[in-house]
């Protein structure tokens, strides 16, 4: 269903007044943001038995206050979901909804709501309550997180639509130790209701803006990672996709010889895969790389980006490999 007013928007960029653009790293959202009480994004106990831990995710929800129609509710609705690092989603494919504390899921009454936006925006706290857990979504780490929001007469779709939808946006960024060689795995979709054959693109960013750098550089302090010394603007010697055989990926690495001289290019390194997915059906993958010529402490920023046969994105991430000394 779509939605039925174009009043209600997130921002993708700062400033951006809904208008998302896919050319950017539009997963970075600014509207979407967790605070984790310990170290790390989207954390919880580190043993069983340890007392359940409260992480708070923001939302800033806007309104256009002039030039918008449909909008006939006082109330909107925020719902906000997490995922372990993840391309394309959807509010059942990869995704958990986050539900408050003292609620069920499924309970009409569990909804997150906001009822005063006359003037213009407002920020939403959202309480996810993690229990201890060693594996999947409920396990400490970086997660991905989307928030999706609706006015109460309306239906959320199933669909998120990231890169371009005003009512959805997205924030995730993982943070990757590595010993090298050293992966990341990450999962996606269809994102449809068909098959597509979509194209996955890896880049190193040689030219990180400032909010790309700010946001590496707090997300690294959060997780009290020791070590780190620099954000480095030079590609590794070697990094890669590796799919399972089943899917039949095509995959094309970049393999170029790394060079201490090497100049900043236009054209940043990257590899690349074209894969069948099923809509509704994960699969995982990885991101690898290899850091042995670099120093202890350089982080590399990674953009993961899916795009799909009508060449329109349907997901992204940015991974960040630290090189840091055993132990660390």
């Amino acid at each position: 269903m779509a939605y039925n007013e174009n009043c209600l928007f997130l921002e993708a960029n700062t400033g951006d007044g809904g208008v998302h653009d896919a050319t950017t790293a539009w997963w970075l959202s600014p509207d979407v943001d967790i605070i984790a009480p310990t170290a790390g994004q989207g954390t919880g106990p580190r043993a069983a038995g340890d007392p359940p831990v409260d992480n708070t995710i923001q939302v800033r929800l806007h309104k256009k206050l002039t030039g918008c129609t449909g909008f006939s509710s006082n109330q909107v609705f925020v719902d906000v979901f997490v995922g372990d690092p993840s391309l394309a989603m959807s509010r059942s494919t990869n995704t958990k909804k986050v539900v408050q504390p003292g609620r069920i899921a499924g309970d009409p009454t569990e909804v997150v709501a906001a009822t005063d936006l006359s003037g213009g925006n407002k920020t939403i706290n959202v309480t996810w309550r993690l229990a201890f857990a060693s594996s999947g979504i409920e396990a400490p780490g970086h997660k991905c997180l989307v928030a999706q929001i609706y006015q109460a007469d309306d239906t959320a779709p199933d669909t998120f639509g990231l890169a371009t939808e005003q009512h959805t946006a997205q924030h995730n960024i993982t943070i990757c130790r590595c010993a090298s060689p050293c992966g990341q795995l990450i999962q996606t979709t269809a994102p449809g209701r068909k098959a597509e054959t979509v194209t996955i693109r890896a880049f190193v960013d040689l030219k990180p803006t400032a909010r790309v750098v700010r946001i590496t550089r707090s997300l690294i302090k959060a997780a009290r990672i020791t070590g780190f010394r620099r954000i480095r603007t030079a590609a590794p010697p070697h990094f890669k996709f590796e799919f399972p055989e089943r899917l039949r990926a095509k995959t094309r690495d970049y393999k170029a010889p790394y060079s201490k001289s090497r100049q900043e290019s236009s054209q940043p390194p990257k590899c690349t895969a074209t894969v069948k997915l099923q809509p509704g059906r994960s699969i995982k993958f990885r991101l690898l790389t290899d850091l042995e010529f670099a120093e202890f402490g350089d982080a590399f920023i990674f953009h993961v980006i899916q795009t799909g046969e009508n060449r329109r994105p349907q997901g992204g991430l940015t991974v960040v490999f630290i090189r840091l000394k055993p132990g660390k």
